[in-house]
Parts: structure tokens; C-alpha cells; sequence
């Protein structure tokens, strides 16, 4: 009577081990590959992303030069509303984190960091607008957001000329501003966060392969 072999636990486990390790190996190349095509600095400046190693700014390249009308009535981005917090969300995607280095240092950046403030004193404004005036007190951090934006202004020190018109209160028109295309920022952000999702997924599959090579009888 004819007997067909099966095999033991341990060329099986075996087996899943080397196609852990397969899968793994090849993740690592495709984010080896994906961080090779960015532009970033990072893959061209040695940095360490450890304790102050690390550049002053997120280089992702130039930005090129854009032309933006001003749109101070848009009706996109209220203050309250059953949209706003959405929209206001989905300015920072990935709540405005990048990842750099080969450990993934989590960093924000001025441009999300700005944004967020002006999402937190949104908020004030439409607790306050929703509340009947709610007399609560601001929140240090709403205050910390004031003054860092306070900040950037003067940082920025855009002289872009601004009409001013009519009296006796004359007011401002805004013409059409010279911008940095901030699409490329979202790209990068993007590409970034994407290929730091890829780069967890990795993480978890060595920790499964390292765990499994553990328990291995």
C-alpha cells in the first residue's frame, strides 16, 4: 500500500520562514527604489536624522513659481460648518507628518505647522461663534499658535504690494500673487508617507519573521 510522505513541522516552518524572508527582502528593495527616484536631500546628503543630525529644511527640490488669485470670500474652508473640519483636515494629510532617515524620524514642517494654527484658532472662533460667546478662556496652545504665525509673518517679511483704496475707510484688494506651488509639496508629502506606509508593513513582516525563527522547535 503506497504512503504519500508529508513533511514535518520543521521543513515547514521552515519554508514559511524563507518566504517571510522573501517578501520581506522584497519590500526593502522596492523602498530602497522608491527613495532613490525622490528628489529629496536625503539621498544625497549623509545624514544620521539622529538627535540634531539633521538639515534645517525638507528639500524636495525647487519650487516652481505659481501665480495665485486672492480669494478672501472663497467658500471653501469656514470656520464652522458640517464640512469645515474635513477640509481643514485634509489640508495636512497624514496630519502633516513626514518621515526621514533610515529609521523614519517623524518631523512636521513650517507650511503644516502653520496650518495647523490656523485650524486651532478656527476652532476658538467657532466655539466661541456656536457657543452663544462662550466666555471660556483661550487655550495656551491657541496662544501659542497667535504668536507662532505672528512669527512667521515677520520670518516671511512678504513685501507684495496690496491696493489700497476709498475713504474715509479705505480698504485692501489684494491682486494676483506670485506663489511657491505648493502641489509639489503635497506630492512629495505624499510619496513620503506612502513609502513610510510600505516601510511599517516591512517592519511588521521582520518582526513576524523574527519571531517565528524564535519559536521554531
Amino acid at each position: 500500500m503506497s504512503h504519500t510522505p508529508s513533511l514535518s513541522p520543521r521543513p515547514l516552518s521552515f519554508i514559511l520562514l524563507t518566504l517571510l524572508l522573501a517578501v520581506n527582502l522584497t519590500c526593502i528593495a522596492v523602498v530602497k527604489t522608491a527613495v532613490k527616484k525622490d528628489s529629496n536631500s536625503e539621498t544625497r546628503v549623509a545624514r544620521t536624522y539622529l538627535g540634531t543630525d539633521y538639515p534645517r529644511t525638507w528639500d524636495i527640490g525647487a519650487l516652481a513659481p505659481v501665480l495665485a488669485v486672492s480669494e478672501p470670500d472663497t467658500f471653501h474652508y469656514p470656520i464652522h460648518g458640517p464640512d469645515a473640519d474635513a477640509q481643514w483636515a485634509a489640508a495636512m494629510p497624514g496630519q502633516g507628518f513626514v518621515y526621514l532617515g533610515e529609521q523614519h524620524r517623524q518631523f512636521s514642517f513650517s507650511m503644516f505647522h502653520q496650518l495647523r494654527c490656523v485650524d486651532i484658532l478656527r476652532n476658538e472662533l467657532a466655539r466661541v461663534t456656536e457657543n452663544d460667546g462662550d466666555a471660556t478662556p483661550p487655550t495656551e496652545l491657541s496662544g501659542h499658535c497667535l504668536n507662532y504665525l505672528r512669527q512667521m509673518v515677520l520670518c516671511r517679511s512678504d513685501l507684495a504690494l496690496i491696493s489700497v483704496l476709498g475713504k474715509p475707510e479705505p480698504e485692501l484688494y489684494p491682486d494676483t500673487l506670485q506663489c511657491a506651488d505648493w502641489r509639489q509639496v503635497y506630492a512629495a508629502v505624499e510619496r513620503n508617507q506612502e513609502e513610510h506606509r510600505l516601510w511599517m508593513s516591512v517592519q511588521l513582516i521582520l518582526e513576524v519573521f523574527l519571531m517565528t525563527l524564535v519559536c521554531l522547535p
